[in-house]
């Protein structure tokens, strides 16, 4: 990993034609994501770990199809997560079946995919391993926060569809600094830190750079440490920054790169201020990583 990389941090969804906090019915009651908090029209869950999965409404992004970046969830009992949808009126889109998982899609009330995905118990990934091992050792939790749906574990995989799979390949290895892991499938796969994976898969389109991160519907967030040096890093490396770096008053520092084809990329470093949860489990976790 390139110093001072920690590991995905959020993934910022923005809906577009949803008013304030439209869809938190959904993301907890069907989806099974706890409410973190709320504010500026926008709603954060806790999606498992120190992960945070955020829905931003009003800026109103077109829709991308096919879409570039999708989520997909880890699940112990998928039969569990399906009756859930079905329950609330969700029938799968699709599903698919590889040598070591069975992955279900969904369009939801925000008319966007999600994917839940269980992973065979024999798996070569190490990153399944330890979270089949973490799953038996108990249920993840996080001060203060209620508990995901009980099967559900974490935002485990992010599917990112390119137009060139080795230039993408290399982008992310090689500028972004991410550790391959393997084949999984027609998927090559790269460490987002911890246990979340980068799926890179062809079918993809390329797009021109947006000129603001808001433009697009999804974007994932990494968090990491020492913000200068990494920015200026990945600046040396000849990345495309997309608008100006936010410096937050709360000390946090938040940039957003563009990768080949025109996604962008977020970068951000947090200070503890408000002492958010997830924060706080961010934080004990990177202490562990530098100890």
């Amino acid at each position: 990993m390139r110093d001072g990389y920690q590991s995905l941090g959020w993934w910022m969804r923005r809906p577009a034609g949803f008013g304030a906090y439209a869809l938190d019915d959904y993301y907890t009651r069907v989806v099974g994501l706890p409410l973190l908090r709320q504010g500026g029209l926008a709603s954060l869950f806790w999606a498992g770990e120190d992960l945070v999965f955020e829905i931003k409404t009003g800026d109103d992004p077109e829709p991308v199809d096919p879409a570039p970046l999708l989520p997909i969830f880890r699940s112990h009992d998928l039969p569990a997560t399906c009756a859930r949808f079905a329950r609330a009126g969700y029938a799968p889109e699709s599903e698919e079946t590889t040598g070591h998982a069975t992955t279900v899609w969904f369009r939801g009330a925000d008319r966007m995919l999600l994917g839940f995905e269980q992973r065979s118990e024999r798996s070569p990934f190490a990153a399944d391993a330890e979270a089949l091992r973490r799953r038996r050792a108990g249920a993840p939790t996080l001060d203060g926060c209620a508990p995901l749906a009980p099967e559900l574990q974490y935002l485990s995989r992010v599917r990112r569809r390119v137009a060139d799979l080795p230039a993408a390949l290399a982008f992310y290895r090689d500028v972004v600094g991410l550790d391959p892991v393997g084949t999984d499938g027609p998927a090559q796969v790269l460490s987002l830190g911890d246990t979340v994976l980068l799926e890179l898969v062809s079918g993809g389109v390329a797009r021109p750079v947006p000129a603001d991160r808001s433009e697009l519907p999804d974007a994932v967030i990494s968090r990491i440490h020492g913000f200068v040096p990494y920015v200026d890093g990945l600046t040396a490396d000849g990345v495309t920054w997309i608008g100006e770096q936010i410096h937050y008053e709360t000390g946090s520092k938040l940039a957003y790169f563009a990768d080949p084809e025109g996604l962008p990329v977020g970068v951000e470093s947090r200070t503890l201020w408000g002492n958010y949860p997830d924060d706080v489990e961010a934080e004990r976790r990177w202490a562990l990583i530098g100890s």
